[in-house]
């Protein structure tokens, strides 16, 4: 428990204005654990829920429920006494694979009744009223740092239902409530839309890289005469190098798990060490040009080439082949390649994996090297065009994302005069 100076203490708000109070979050909601839901509970209809993926989600802005982030699930397993969130609630994240995830949540600005689901923390108001206004403070990184500061740099961050009953928050008049949430509606409305519209252009710039590179794989480009290429099994041109070893004598090399790269373009998100990802378990030890591949939800699509030594989790497979790698990985990333994956696992529903057995058995369409070298030429060039269209977009997101936190924490802190439409 907190002592009266610490829920006195507005370091993390700053100056409070004249007749606004900083109260527990617990004093205006019930705040509980989300029910324990799986992928494979899920079902075309039935009794809506929301589990911590949707949290994450891109459709999630968190000032709003959408229709496409709720599932559905058999009445059957929710348990006895369990209260649906109605308008009003709140759905948080429990888990995070970053701390800027931390805090996720969606609010319920509907009459949906839904249900909290695996791995979230529910807020359910112990009053009815549009609570909006905390949709916006929860946001802001200042409200959030309460739930951040007592977290360990893990894999994996856990923001159970004790530490938001820890937090506390700064509650306005409703009067001042209702104005901050109308003026940051109206402003917030543009910018919205903005990075909605950027982020379609990335979504085209993308789908656009596809059709380039399953196209140009397969042979119909200027150039390539597909008629000399033959069909082969993936275990006569690849082989997965599998070489577990205990991390401890790897602390400072590279580490590549499935959530560094990106889905189907190519692309390495980040780069930490073995040290910086915690990491404890066997891993596969791979070189520096080997192929990176995740057997976890091969639709994903995520492959790279390895930038340097290093080691691999053991969701991924480090691939060696007796063809140019950058021509393979290329294959890898097509249309072509993806569906003969996906179609083997997706016969495991609850978490598709392909193994090494399935993925020797995928068929490739393999060009004499002349042509695996035109290949890469060709794709080299037309990816590196299209990576700078979709850096362009991210940076103009990035601008506006930043815009609207300002707004929203200057409005939320009366740093803005909202009542009067400043």
């Amino acid at each position: 428990m907190r002592t009266r100076n610490e829920i006195n203490n507005t370091e993390w708000f700053g100056h409070m204005p004249d007749g606004w109070e900083m109260k527990p979050l617990k004093s205006l909601f019930s705040i509980g654990k989300g029910i324990t839901v799986t992928k494979a509970d899920l079902i075309e209809h039935g009794v809506p829920v929301v589990n911590y993926g949707q949290v994450h989600s891109k459709l999630n802005d968190g000032f709003s429920i959408h229709r496409e982030l709720i599932r559905y699930v058999s009445p059957d397993i929710i348990p006895d006494n369990t209260i649906p969130i109605s308008k009003g609630g709140f759905i948080f994240a429990s888990t995070s694979e970053d701390l800027k995830g931390c805090g996720n949540c969606i609010y319920l600005d509907s009459n949906i009744e839904v249900y909290a689901g695996g791995d979230t923390t529910q807020l359910i108001p112990l009053q009815t009223f549009d609570n909006k206004y905390f949709a916006y403070l929860f946001s802001t990184d200042n409200w959030r740092s309460q739930i951040r500061r007592n977290l360990v740099d893990v894999k994996v961050f856990h923001v159970n239902p004790r530490d938001l009953k820890e937090t506390y928050v700064v509650v306005p008049p409703r009067d001042v409530q209702r104005s901050i949430v109308a003026f940051l509606d109206s402003r917030c409305k543009p910018i919205n839309e903005a990075i909605a519209r950027h982020r379609m252009i990335i979504d085209k710039l993308e789908d656009y890289r596809k059709a380039v590179i399953s196209h140009t794989v397969a042979g119909d480009s200027n150039g390539l005469d597909n008629t000399r290429w033959t069909w082969k099994r993936f275990k006569f041109i690849a082989h997965v190098d599998s070489n577990l070893v205990e991390p401890d004598n790897y602390q400072h090399w590279l580490h590549i798990s499935p959530e560094s790269i990106s889905k189907g373009n190519g692309r390495l998100l980040r780069t930490s060490t073995v040290y910086e990802d915690g990491v404890t378990s066997c891993n596969h030890l791979f070189h520096k040009g080997a192929i990176l591949y995740s057997k976890v939800r091969p639709r994903l699509n995520k492959v790279i080439i390895a930038p340097d030594d290093g080691l691999c989790s053991a969701d991924m497979y480090p691939i060696s082949t007796s063809q140019f790698p950058e021509w393979l990985k290329y294959y890898m990333l097509s249309d072509q390649f993806v569906e003969q994956a996906g179609l083997v696992s997706d016969i495991r529903i609850k978490m598709p994996k392909i193994n090494q057995q399935e993925l020797g058995n995928l068929k490739v369409f393999v060009p004499p090297r002349q042509d695996q070298l035109e290949i890469i030429s060709q794709l080299d060039y037309k990816c590196a065009a299209i990576d700078e269209g979709v850096d362009r977009q991210e940076q103009v997101i990035a601008r506006l994302e930043e815009y609207r936190r300002s707004l929203i924490f200057h409005a939320v802190t009366g740093r803005i005069d909202c009542m009067g439409g400043a």
